[in-house]
């Protein structure tokens, strides 16, 4: 079970000896009424058994107590730190005064500080209720209700209890549930680490980015160790004088290892510097599902982090060349130029070894990078089976207004709805339990009548009450049968529309329309009308799963989404949606979103992740051209001889360009084979981040194979046109 019914809640906590607390809670939207402005706040509903087990303290007055959770008890609630302060000017005295929450008074006991971020990852609370005074529970009596699941639940262990231990005794009292209550039968209960469950949705995401930011890392280091070894071995007279003169070879190490630090530091005080201002930019763009990130700053572990990291990458840049150089031999430096067969030698091999390693590493970025953009091509292009396009959405909470009962929701909506569709630009208007994107599903349970169902199976699906015209103005096609008429009320018999998932699970070969299904609270028997295309609910990257709808006027909801589509798009439509709202009750808080703006919040994870990786290979293509650039630089300023005695001989430009430019793309292909190797095996870690495609996609292996190419030449040119024009006079004369 992923939630459950208060009175479950209940026989968990009085009944476990694994825990040494349990609380429950549950997320809500409440109305704030002050002065007559209405404010829509994010609330918690929580036990007052939540805050002792997460050790919370209040900023301001008390906590809930346990005579707060016992029913008829008073209602009262207590503030987040940043309504506090922002609503209420910080007033020490808001202890012991009353507020109105969805038109009740509430008096408030505390305020608890914002550093207590929990849910973590979820909007910032503003206001906290006990369950006993849940609003919205009180109105339906949702705790009385056994199956009615609607609460998280947590617990912190006992010392010395293992979770295994806990499981088993979930186990245990699942089994007690399901043969005690028929509204249980067949539940599970397992309890999983807080820690796991926090970071489970995108671990693997943030794992792939630290990743990306590391091999980056690992490529600057190979690039400057390489760029120092080039530097060194021109100073090969300078060190061969000192340890002729008695340096010692640990001397010539350390003397390195210290330039090669002083290099690190100070990138690593221009990198700190930058990520000031860099840090700013990355928060801006963090995804909603990130939110919790915001509170990422360039810290005093951070600082601490940056300065091992430039110091540990300033031993790893300097003692290649430094081990290399400290072992000279001395008589055979002082008494050759050594620089004409450098490059051929063992250390012109090394070099030529760095960069093949350059190259591999940054076609493993490259792939990545790849991989996930074609991934996110293929996500923001998944039919949606609706068209979200010029439709604006407005959900309103009728409870917290003052209407309590299911009539009073109906007829609010259906006046709603009328005035909706009378005024001038509205072509569409409808009204639905909730939307596809929205955030919000419901799931709802029901039976097949003449089907035999085991104690066992749940038969499950996605839950809407629509007024009619809800499919044609969300563009959802009507495939069979027929949608809902202004005639399915609730005096009329009970129908019901399903989808093609629905169908392919639970009437395969069987004509849905000539089917009865037994749903609803308390369940009732529906005929099926129509069948329609499948929706996407939340998430893009999951196959649609069955639905179910019926007419709102039969299932009226207390938070309704209306739905308008009307000429001048959205933006049109905001103060049309707002003022017939308030014309029925202005105490209603109206946010209308776009359609499309929730479509582009669900992919914001995936775009910034997408985004952060690019740029890392991006990083890493650049680094790995400077690379190849400076040693075939390198490699032409040591042969200026050769290559003036080549030409001089009659080999023309065009054939020196041929060879320099050879050089460079043979180690690039080296380099690419091995790279293309490694992220073959590397890449199939992500395969949980990929949507519609294979982490040894081919399409994606020859779009990098093209951008190296590419990069290649462009690293490549500058060196091989310089070969190209050696004056062969000038290069007979050199050294």
């Amino acid at each position: 079970m992923s939630v459950f019914s208060y009175p479950d809640f209940a026989y968990l906590r009085t009944r476990s000896d694994a825990f040494e607390e349990i609380a429950a809670y549950h997320e809500t939207q409440v109305t704030l009424t002050e002065r007559g402005q209405p404010t829509s706040l994010h609330g918690i509903v929580a036990s007052a058994s939540l805050f002792r087990l997460l050790r919370a303290r209040p900023l301001l007055g008390r906590l809930f107590t346990s005579q707060d959770d016992r029913e008829g008890a008073a209602p009262v609630a207590m503030l987040g730190e940043r309504l506090w302060r922002d609503r209420f000017s910080a007033d020490p005295a808001m202890v012991g005064k009353t507020i109105e929450l969805n038109n009740q008074a509430y008096t408030v006991a505390g305020v608890l500080p914002s550093s207590l971020q929990f849910p973590p990852f979820v909007p910032q609370t503003e206001v906290w209720i006990p369950l006993v005074s849940d609003p919205v529970a009180e109105l339906h009596q949702m705790r009385l209700k056994r199956g009615l699941n609607y609460l998280f639940v947590i617990g912190r262990l006992k010392p010395g209890v293992t979770t295994e231990r806990a499981n088993a005794e979930l186990a245990t009292l699942a089994d007690r549930l399901g043969m005690t209550y028929p509204e249980d039968a067949g539940i599970a209960i397992h309890a999983s680490p807080l820690a796991e469950m926090l970071v489970q949705n995108f671990q693997l995401a943030l794992l792939v980015l630290l990743a990306a930011g590391g091999l980056v890392l690992l490529i600057a280091c190979v690039n400057v160790a390489n760029l120092l070894l080039a530097r060194a071995m021109v100073r090969e007279r300078e060190l061969a004088v000192h340890l002729a003169l008695g340096a010692g070879r640990a001397r010539i190490i350390r003397q390195m290892l210290i330039e090669s630090l002083e290099l690190a530091l100070a990138g690593g005080a221009v990198g700190v510097f930058g990520a000031y201002f860099a840090v700013a930019a990355f928060v801006t763009y963090l995804p909603p599902t990130l939110r919790e990130f915001q509170e990422v700053t360039v810290s005093g572990p951070v600082l601490a982090f940056a300065a091992v990291i430039a110091m540990c990458a300033g031993i790893a840049m300097g003692l290649l060349p430094a081990l290399r150089l400290s072992d000279l031999r001395v008589h055979d430096v002082l008494k050759g130029s050594g620089g004409g067969v450098a490059f051929l030698g063992a250390k012109g091999r090394l070099r030529e070894a760095l960069v093949v390693l350059e190259v591999a590493l940054a076609v493993v970025l490259l792939a990545g990078a790849g991989l996930l953009l074609r991934s996110f091509g293929k996500l923001v292009s998944v039919p949606l089976g609706f068209e979200p396009q010029g439709v604006l959405l407005a959900s309103v909470n009728l409870s917290a207004a003052g209407y309590k009962t299911p009539q009073e929701w109906q007829s609010f909506t259906s006046t709603a709805l009328q005035r909706l569709r009378a005024q001038p630009g509205v072509q569409q208007a409808a009204v639905a339990t909730s939307s596809p994107m929205s955030g919000m599903r419901m799931m709802f349970t029901f039976s097949i009548p003449g089907r035999p169902q085991s104690p066992d199976e749940i038969q499950v699906a996605d839950f809407r009450a629509v007024s009619p015209g809800y499919f044609a103005l969300m563009g959802i096609p009507l495939l069979h049968g027929r949608a809902f008429f202004d005639t399915d009320s609730a005096s009329a018999a009970h129908v019901c529309v399903v989808d093609q998932a629905f169908v392919a699970l639970y009437f395969p070969n069987v004509d849905p329309l000539t089917r009865q299904l037994r749903t609803g609270m308390p369940p009732a028997p529906c005929q099926i009308v129509g069948v329609v295309g499948n929706v996407i609910s939340d998430t893009l990257g999951k196959a649609p799963g069955p639905s179910l709808y019926v007419p709102f006027d039969r299932s009226p909801f207390f938070a309704p989404g209306f739905l308008v589509r009307g000429a001048g798009g959205p933006a049109a439509m905001v103060p049309v949606l707002r003022e017939q709202l308030y014309a029925l009750n202005s105490t209603l808080p109206v946010a209308p979103v776009e359609l499309t703006d929730l479509l582009s919040r669900s992919l914001a994870q995936e775009r910034f992740r997408t985004t952060l990786v690019t740029l890392f290979a991006f990083l890493a293509i650049l680094l790995a051209a400077v690379g190849i650039s400076g040693v075939l630089g390198y490699s032409v300023s040591r042969r200026t001889r050769e290559i003036g005695v080549r030409m001089a001989l009659g080999a023309t430009p065009r054939e020196v360009l041929r060879q320099v430019v050879g050089e460079g793309f043979r180690l690039v292909a080296i380099g690419a084979l091995l790279g293309a190797g490694a992220a073959l095996g590397l890449t199939r870690f992500m395969r949980t981040l990929l949507y519609g495609i294979s982490p040894a996609d081919p399409i994606t292996y020859v779009g990098v194979a093209l951008v190296l190419l590419f990069v290649a030449f462009g690293a490549c040119a500058l060196p091989a046109f310089r070969a190209a024009r050696v004056d062969p006079t000038v290069a007979l004369r050199y050294e």
